[in-house]
């Protein structure tokens, strides 16, 4: 099916690695011209770039880092992409931080830093936006939210709230664009494999977190039990290789098997496109399932 997006131009934030770039390497494959952006890690976003570069789609790419937990950082990422590119047609915020840490566990900067980078740089990208996506035929607002969206996470309570919170950004955003042809949805990502999260000032890892829960006795019981549970599972299952296509894909369990960047690219594509005008406020899980687990 040809999902008319060639000559698209797309501003994916938060696209130098992980998700991001499984959806910026998609649309390029369908011919769209895309904005890789990063803030913390130049050196995986200059690996992007370089996939880019080896996709024959005949689209111009292009390279821009910003902090979009600042409104100046989202207005000049917005008003510079839609200079390089000559206009706006997808919107994707993408960009997120997660520090792992309980709700009493965090500091009102460190709530700050989550919310303003999950949650108030998507609002600002999408306001700054909204201008240049009125001039497209096809205007188009993906945002990434998640299944914690939805759940608690038990592993970052204030990523689980700005999560929540986009949806209803999503729903605000569609109704006051009825009618302009600019169409806004979300997606909600399970667990995807990724090279790495980003850690930035705060950050904690599952482990120093389990470790602050845990006598030295309990800690070491559980990785060992996890240590078993991974060798048992690399023993039947080897891992697929980032991105894996569909046919290359091993069978999933309902719960428990990870996602990969090119399963939320897909959507994010289909969404993106001219003929998915009629689906608008959306929110589309993507976990294999495990919500029903």
């Amino acid at each position: 099916m040809d999902l008319q997006l060639r000559g698209a131009r797309v501003l994916i934030t938060g696209s130098g690695k992980g998700i991001g770039r499984g959806l910026a390497l998609a649309f390029a494959r369908e011919g769209a011209s895309v904005v890789v952006h990063y803030n913390y890690n130049r050196e995986t976003a200059l690996e992007t770039m370089a996939k880019l570069a080896a996709i024959d789609g005949g689209g111009t790419h292009h390279l821009l880092q910003a902090d979009v937990s600042t409104g100046e950082g989202c207005t000049e990422l917005v008003r510079e992409s839609a200079r390089l590119l000559g206009g706006l047609d997808v919107l994707v915020n993408n960009a997120a931080l997660q520090l792992n840490r309980d709700i009493d566990d965090y500091e009102l900067r460190y709530v700050d830093q989550v919310l303003y980078t999950n949650f108030v740089g998507y609002w600002h990208c999408i306001r700054e936006a909204i201008p240049h996506l009125r001039r497209s035929e096809n205007g188009r607002i993906i945002c990434m939210s998640s299944v914690h969206g939805r759940r608690p996470s038990e592993f970052d309570a204030v990523y689980s709230m700005s999560k929540g919170a986009i949806r209803m950004l999503v729903r605000e955003t569609a109704l006051r664009l009825y009618g302009t042809g600019i169409t806004c949805n979300a997606l909600l990502p399970g667990g995807i494999r990724i090279e790495f999260k980003t850690e930035v000032e705060g950050t904690q890892t599952f482990f120093d977190r389990m470790r602050k829960q845990m006598s030295p006795a309990e800690f070491e019981a559980a990785m060992a039990e996890r240590r078993e549970r991974i060798r048992q599972y690399q023993a039947t299952v080897a891992p697929p290789p980032v991105p894996v296509a569909p046919e290359d894909r091993e069978p999933r369990m309902m719960a428990g098997v990870l996602g990969e960047p090119s399963d939320i690219a897909y959507a994010t594509l289909m969404l993106a496109s001219p003929l998915a005008g009629h689906i608008n406020g959306a929110s589309l899980r993507i976990d294999g399932g495990s919500m029903l687990a």
